[in-house]
């Protein structure tokens, strides 16, 4: 009776213990700000950006759309993000000024991966979304899939006044990617070092034609110098004809 009792206690003990660590996890804050909440401020962010593609397509392109804001800025002195805000609000859409310039900075390059990879297949969430701090820096990143490829969504924070200064778009390579770069990188630098190889080798090969060079004309110096007779130093032993 009594190990069932300890039994009992144990199993009591573990469940409140994983229920502390839950809880503490649940209400771990950045800035203030709880995952769920930055997990909600991501999503809305990508909503924004999906009004703001809208605009674009509808003004014909991003350079259309560029021209027309340009227009409007020269012509109210506004922003272009301003100009957005008025325009999409005119319209009915719901947008936020929060991030709007770190947003729409990231148009351009959300309509990059478009054209490259396809659409998005969940444009309004992410999968895997996860909070990192790095000293004055705090990001979050969810998995988006443009067509066949994912692409990681970073928002990143300033950590003391949590504004966002950046949003950025960076495809997630693949295992198959990864070594098909590493190949590539190989066979670029194995034919460098064969290059540099190669070169010195005619280098050197080019040696000894620059010393015939430089060794004719000191033979036809060699050649021109007439034969000197040599004088006879031992008179005594010499042969002279009797008389």
């Amino acid at each position: 009776m009594k190990k069932k009792i300890t039994y009992i206690l144990s199993l009591l003990m573990i469940v409140c213990m994983l229920g502390a660590c839950g809880s503490d996890n649940a209400e771990k804050t950045y800035g203030g700000y709880t995952t769920d909440e930055l997990h909600t401020e991501a999503t809305d962010s990508l909503s924004n950006i999906q009004n703001y593609i809208a605009l674009v397509d509808s003004c014909g392109g991003y350079d259309s759309y560029e021209k027309s804001v340009k227009k409007v800025e020269e012509k109210t002195g506004m922003t272009e993000g301003e100009v957005v805000y008025n325009t999409l609000g005119q319209s009915g859409a719901s947008v936020s000024m929060k991030n709007i310039d770190a947003e729409l900075d990231a148009v351009s390059s959300w309509l990059d991966l478009v054209d490259k990879y396809g659409d998005v297949k969940d444009a309004t969430d992410g999968k895997d979304f996860t909070v990192t701090k790095s000293g004055g820096t705090l990001t979050t990143d969810m998995t988006l899939t443009f067509g066949k490829q994912d692409v990681t969504y970073e928002l990143v924070y300033d950590s003391v006044t949590m504004e966002v200064t950046g949003i950025s778009l960076t495809p997630v390579q693949t295992m198959g990617q990864k070594l098909a770069k590493a190949g590539q990188n190989t066979v670029i630098s194995m034919s460098i070092v064969f290059c540099v190889l190669i070169l010195i080798s005619l280098i050197i090969y080019c040696f000894k034609f620059i010393a015939l060079i430089g060794n004719k004309p000191k033979k036809a110096e060699a050649k021109s110098e007439p034969e000197k007779k040599r004088d006879c130093c031992c008179s005594s032993t010499c042969y002279r004809p009797y008389r």
